[in-house]
């Protein structure tokens, strides 16, 4: 009984890796699919104690490689880019403001969405820190996430995010790596006393 029960498991785990990765003939992503596998794989991280790290594993690993953090961010690029435009349309740029970064993909929000959901986390169930570092998850939707843990630089946001993160559960300890964003929220912060 129990071999049968892992094999399913072990099925169900493959077909959500295959989701996850979805692409159409284009290359272009299929995000249906991709949604599919991600929630999948929360089912069976809820489902499977065993199972439940290695898909926190796959998840963080996903963030990491589609959603890196970049030196230049684009925010910083269509800054530097309107500096070198004419003057009309300088002033035009200066008129709506600095550019805001974009929000994560919908494929990355739902796994910031599950990996905040998660019914256990760093020290309360897992052993393990999320590992998300360089990763850019500025204005990410993370009201109430459970993300104790993960490593700080990864959920340092720019100003522009700190209303998603105000409610959000980080662990923003001292990191040895200099942080390219300007402030943390965690927990016991809130934005008044930003």
């Amino acid at each position: 009984m129990q071999v049968s029960e892992e094999g399913q498991i072990t099925e169900r785990f493959t077909r959500a890796i295959d989701q996850l990765g979805a692409t159409d003939e284009n290359g272009q992503k299929r995000l249906e699919l991709r949604l599919g596998g991600i929630y999948a794989l929360e089912r069976i991280a809820r489902d499977s104690e065993k199972d439940h790290w290695p898909i926190m594993e796959v998840l963080t690993a996903y963030v990491r490689e589609h959603a890196p953090w970049q030196e230049n961010s684009p925010s910083q690029q269509d800054q530097s880019q309107a500096s070198k435009a004419s003057s009309s349309e300088e002033d035009i740029s200066q008129q709506q403001g600095p550019q805001l970064p974009p929000r994560p993909s919908t494929d990355i929000q739902a796994i910031l969405t599950v990996l905040g959901r998660r019914t256990r986390w760093y020290r309360k169930g897992e052993e393990q820190r999320l590992d998300l570092p360089r990763t850019d998850i500025r204005r990410a939707y993370l009201h109430e996430a459970h993300l104790e843990g993960a490593e700080p630089k990864a959920l340092c946001a720019s100003a522009t995010s700190a209303t998603s993160m105000a409610s959000a559960r980080v662990d923003c300890s001292p990191s040895p790596v200099p942080r390219l964003s300007p402030i943390c929220v965690s927990e016991t912060q809130s934005l008044r006393s930003l």
